[in-house]
């Protein structure tokens, strides 16, 4: 099994079972992502639901226009490919107010929530995140040098439910 982690590349998508593709080329941004939480059995790949709905937690450390904008990212392109809010995904948006703790205390409550996907904005969430979890697949965005953070054992090779973009 391969596993990557790629930093600085917008059109570059990873999702948390290590499968590298590039948008650019695929067009299969989401559906790549949530079929890797099980999306493929709960879609049809156009993000029509067959019933199933995704649980998905976000958690971001503090308000901030360039966070704020790596989360409107993420659910527009969710959108896009056709899965939609409160029709056939459940997102939880949860936002740390900057503060260590109140991140671990988030984590923990989607973890057993047992959320299908957690995407942490920010490495103090991050962090915070892969602390409770080694099952749940994490998305990050907005971390420096993921491995430095202690989230992957190397950023060529996470080797863990950790991936992302930097």
């Amino acid at each position: 099994e391969k596993s990557f982690f790629i930093c600085f590349s917008p059109f570059v998508l990873l999702c948390p079972k290590y499968i590298i593709i590039d948008a650019r080329l695929q067009g299969a941004y989401t559906d790549i992502i949530l079929a890797a939480c099980g999306g493929n059995e709960g879609s049809n790949g156009n993000g029509e639901s067959n019933g199933d709905v995704l649980k998905i937690g976000v958690i971001q450390l503090v308000k901030h226009d360039a966070l704020d904008r790596a989360y409107q990212g993420f659910v527009d392109e969710l959108a896009n490919q056709g899965y939609v809010d409160g029709e056939n995904i459940e997102i939880e948006y949860q936002v740390a107010s900057n503060d260590q703790s109140n991140c671990l205390t988030i984590a923990e409550s989607m973890v057993n929530d047992n959320k299908d996907l957690i995407f942490a904005i920010a490495t103090p969430a991050a962090q915070a995140v892969a602390s409770k979890t080694e099952d749940i697949p994490i998305l990050v965005s907005a971390v420096t040098d993921p491995a430095a953070s202690g989230l992957v054992e190397s950023n060529d090779a996470p080797g863990r439910n950790v991936s992302g973009t930097s």
